[in-house]
């Protein structure tokens, strides 16, 4: 073996491995679909544990604020990426969230 080019080779290398490891590693963005069930199992499961109110005007502005904020992440995702099975749901949710919206305001 050539010793002139095992330098430059084992540099080559080094520089290779340091490369890959200061390159941010990139964070995927979960698509319609994947927001949708996200936010539908958020949902169900903030029904199932929520407490009831206790009635103070605090506690109506606070379950008002959540569901304004419930809808604005739900009128985030793409409706038009979604199945027709999906865009359902999202309409369904949507109803869902205004008629609370409504009830609260």
């Amino acid at each position: 073996m050539n010793l002139k080019i095992l330098p430059a080779a084992t540099a080559s290398i080094v520089m290779l491995c340091g490369c890959s490891e200061s390159t941010p590693p990139v964070e995927r963005v979960p698509d319609s679909a994947e927001q949708l069930a996200l936010f539908i199992d958020d949902f169900v499961a903030r029904q199932e544990t929520e407490v009831p109110t206790d009635l103070s005007a605090a506690s109506f502005t606070e379950e008002l604020q959540q569901t304004k904020a419930d809808l604005a992440r739900l009128r985030a995702i793409d409706l038009s990426a979604l199945s027709v099975e999906e865009e359902i749901d999202w309409r369904f949710a949507q109803s869902i969230l205004r008629g609370q919206e409504i009830a609260q305001e």
